[in-house]
Parts: structure tokens; sequence; C-alpha cells
């Protein structure tokens, strides 16, 4: 399921995301409230999630997705725009089976999330079976970009770490 514009008519796309659950194995989804963040959260087959928030709602109460009674189905993710605690609240339940993940976050040094990150390390330490970690930025410093990669690939040896704008990375659509 592609463009999930969860803002547009809250009720309603919850009610699909619920009914959506158990078959759904891709989903990209915009703004999403905390209903539907709790709803794609436990989908038990979602192998890609694209959760993007660029309104802001989240921000004044970020809701912290709870431990999952399953292990997680999802392997590849890109998320931005949520807030840090449901970021790695996120990262903590899905981490151990992602194999992929598109970050957008800043490259600032010591920099406020979602303009750096102060503790990347421990931020990315559910994720020890990445394969390949791309940070999508939009514009960034590459010193400080090559910095915070070399922190990002000391907590994590054996994955690729890339940045999106240095590497020339190919955006990865569904």
């Amino acid at each position: 399921m592609n463009n999930v514009f969860c803002s547009s008519d809250p009720a309603w796309f919850l009610e699909l995301l619920v009914s959506a659950s158990p078959s759904l194995d891709e989903l990209r989804v915009w703004n999403p409230g905390e209903g539907h963040l709790l709803a794609v959260h436990g989908m038990p087959r979602l192998r890609r999630l694209d959760l993007q928030c660029t309104e802001g709602d989240l921000d004044e109460a970020p809701p912290v997705l709870p431990a999952l009674p399953h292990r997680s189905s999802l392997q590849w993710l890109r998320v931005g725009g949520l807030p840090l605690a449901t970021t790695r609240s996120l990262l903590l339940a899905h981490g151990p089976a992602l194999e992929v993940l598109w970050l957008d976050m800043g490259a600032v040094p010591g920099g406020e999330w979602p303009e750096g990150c102060s503790d990347l390390a421990a931020l990315l330490a559910p994720c020890a079976a990445l394969a390949r970690l791309v940070f999508r930025r939009y514009d960034h410093d590459r010193g400080a970009c090559r910095d915070q990669l070399t922190v990002a690939r000391a907590a994590l040896p054996a994955c690729t770490v890339q940045c999106q704008q240095c590497d020339r990375v190919a955006y990865e659509d569904f």
C-alpha cells in the first residue's frame, strides 16, 4: 500500500490500516497519528515500511511504541520526521530484524534531533543485523557527515554505512 496520508482523514485511514493489517507486507505512510503508528507497529507480515512525518503533529507528546509480542518481520525501513523518542522505540522493537535502514537525520555535531543525534551509537545499537544504513540528508557539512558516518560504522561494524548525498545513493522506491 502506497501513500497513505493519515492526516487527511485520520479516522478512515486508521480503520483502513487496522483492517489491512493482517495482509500488508509493504507500506508507505505520511503524517500518522499515535493510533496509526500503533496499527502499523503491530502489523505481523510487514517487511518494508516508509514512515514520514512532515507536519510535526507528534512533537508535543511523542508516542513511545511498546515492545512487540512477536519477532518483527520488518526488514526494510525508511523513517523521517518522527520525534527521537518515537524513532528510538521503533528501532528497539524492529531493529533486530532490520536489514536496511534509511534514516532522515542531519549531521550537526551534538545537534538536537533531527539535525543531529548526540547518542547515535545508542540509537543504532538495536540494529545489529543491519546490512545497510543510509543517512538521508538535504543539506549538510561534509566534514560533520564523515564524523557521523565514522560513529555509525563503529557502532555497526558489519554494516555498509552511507550518506545519500555524499555517496550519491539512488533513492529506493517501492
